[in-house]
């Protein structure tokens, strides 16, 4: 099933649902920079098959949604695009559910999970993390990072090309091509776009300690995106009594796209269905 939600501020979201034969719980998934939640159909494909009911949606300005393609004035749109696709799935069969971020989905993810005080508002049994955008693997120049803020003071919605280079994200070469060659893929980035996703990073780090729900972070030892190394710092520092920190040696950005991408995909399940009685 596919379709439209509006958020808050009237822009139209495309999501897209998997359903499960006899689903155990939901997980929502909250894709990364320049992607779109097509992407994730072979991994529904799994997750159902494990039980659980899925739903995707495309971010602003990705995909098929509505918005600026590459660009976002606040990350509170994403918070709230986010939030419009939950609404709709905790209603859903009243199954627990998980949040799945990916890449910067990760940041949006948690910001939810802050925004909304972790289990108060709604029954998130648990927040799974893959390649969390917290910190990217290698700084913009001084300069480049200077003009990135005056931009994106003086003209926020300044799109300059991705700098995304495809073979950084997984060693598939199908993947590889795929991604290149995919007209839905964002190839631009508002300078509002770039620096709140560097602010919203330090933001996470910064309250690691407010994370008390139970939460999973996999990542790929030589992510050549995001450091492994902050999410490593990252995992030290929040409190809660049910996390999981999962590196896979030789691993790279999209782990749940490439060369071993099953033995995370199971990893994943049997981490969320340690929380659910079928």
């Amino acid at each position: 099933m596919e379709g439209y939600l509006t958020s808050r501020d009237g822009i139209k979201i495309f999501y897209k649902r998997w359903e499960a034969a006899n689903p155990i719980g939901t997980l929502i998934i909250s894709h990364g920079y320049s992607e779109y939640c097509g992407r994730y159909e072979a991994i529904a494909s799994r997750l159902i098959e494990g039980g659980l009911d899925v739903y995707a949606f495309d971010c602003r300005g990705h995909g098929k949604s509505e918005g600026k393609r590459g660009h976002v004035n606040n990350f509170n749109e994403y918070i709230n695009d986010l939030d419009a696709v939950v609404q709709q799935a905790s209603g859903w069969k009243g199954k627990p559910f998980f949040l799945l971020g990916h890449s910067m989905g990760g940041l949006i993810a948690c910001l939810y999970c802050l925004k909304f005080r972790m289990e108060s508002k709604l029954s998130i049994r648990g927040l799974i993390l893959s390649s969390p955008a917290i910190k990217l693997s290698v700084k913009a120049a001084f300069l480049e990072r200077l003009c990135c803020k005056i931009l994106s003071a003086v003209k926020p919605d300044f799109v300059l090309p991705s700098r995304v280079e495809p073979s950084h994200l997984a060693k598939d070469e199908k993947v590889i091509e795929k991604y290149r060659n995919d007209p839905l893929i964002c190839r631009q980035i508002s300078a509002r776009l770039y620096t709140q996703m560097v602010k919203r990073g330090n933001e996470i780090m910064r309250r690691a300690g407010e994370f008390t729900l139970p939460v999973i972070l996999v990542a790929g030892e030589e992510d050549k995106v995001v450091s492994a190394e902050a999410i490593k710092e990252f995992y030290e520092k929040i409190p809660s009594k049910k996390k999981s920190l999962k590196i896979y040696p030789g691993g790279y950005h999209e782990l749940l796209n490439d060369f071993g991408k099953e033995e995370v995909l199971s990893d994943i399940l049997s981490w969320a269905k340690s929380f659910l009685v079928a």
